[in-house]
């Protein structure tokens, strides 16, 4: 921290977490005013608070939030993702639909980061990967995921099982410094395979949790013939949230969503509070 005192008897200290300004003269003629910044190489912290009396509030000690907010133009400091799109293809994907995922999918591909891990999984009544592996965003790895996106039609049931089966074991082989992403899109519920809202619940969470790194899966519905309940189970069980969109947001709200996790910058974050009284 940087700080203009122009000449006044001050005392500064800081230990990297707060920093304490003490003036210590007797008088002065004009409104004093403290010019700080704060280090580029760190986190901006900003928190803002409120008592609400009419909101209900068990401890009762009001609300707040807090930001932490890195550099954003240090782009050193930006995670690689390993990274799996599992796109629905069953029959009714079909119209526009397919062509939405298609451009969605290719956008994404298009703006992975060049270190990143990718694969992608289209599924129907079976599952099928483009590659037995994840593979990282090379040109030539790029033109190929192109034209496999280019290459998908919908035709077949809806085999979600299969399609996790097929996806969440690749994960084995991930590096523990990424952070491990999959973005599951679907328009329907689940007709072969395992088709009971808990038991395919289950049987993700399990494959989820025999991963040696930890996967965040983020679910899209499309339309409206998939299950919200089954998505939003599949997704907070596995540190991901649900989204569900009408067919005219399709493609522009999975390649906005993809923005905002394209360049993560912190894995599983955790705050502690001292003393303890924090409903979080």
């Amino acid at each position: 921290m940087g700080v203009d005192v122009s000449g006044l008897p001050v005392t500064i200290t800081n230990d990297g977490h707060h920093a304490d300004f003490e003036y210590s003269g007797s008088s002065v003629g004009n409104d004093l005013t403290v010019v700080y910044t704060l280090d580029p190489e760190q986190f901006g912290l900003f928190s803002l608070s409120t008592m609400v009396d009419e909101v209900p509030d068990s401890l009762p000690n009001g609300f707040f939030a807090l930001i932490v907010e890195p550099d954003p133009a240090n782009s050193s400091v930006v995670i690689n993702k390993t990274f799996s799109l599992i796109i629905d293809v069953s029959g009714s994907m079909s119209g526009m639909r397919i062509i939405n995922a298609r451009n969605a999918a290719s956008y994404i591909v298009e703006h992975l980061n060049p270190a990143d891990m990718f694969n992608i999984i289209a599924f129907s009544t079976d599952a099928q990967p483009m590659w037995t592996e994840h593979r990282v965003a090379s040109t030539t790895n790029t033109l190929e995921a192109l034209s496999f996106i280019s290459s998908l039609n919908a035709d077949g049931w809806t085999n979600m099982s299969e399609a996790f089966s097929a996806t969440v074991p690749q994960f084995n082989e991930a590096n523990p410094e990424h952070a491990s992403i999959i973005i599951f899109i679907t328009d329907g519920e689940p007709t072969t395979g395992i088709t009971e809202t808990n038991a395919l619940r289950q049987y993700v969470s399990g494959l989820i949790s025999e991963a040696p790194v930890t996967i965040n899966l983020f679910t899209f519905g499309v339309g409206a013939s998939y299950s919200r309940q089954l998505l939003t189970l599949l997704a907070t069980d596995n540190n991901g949230e649900a989204a569900f969109l009408e067919d005219s947001d399709f493609e522009t709200a999975i390649t906005s969503f993809y923005n905002l996790i394209a360049n993560p910058v912190l894995i599983h974050p955790t705050i502690t509070f001292t003393p303890e009284g924090a409903d979080i």
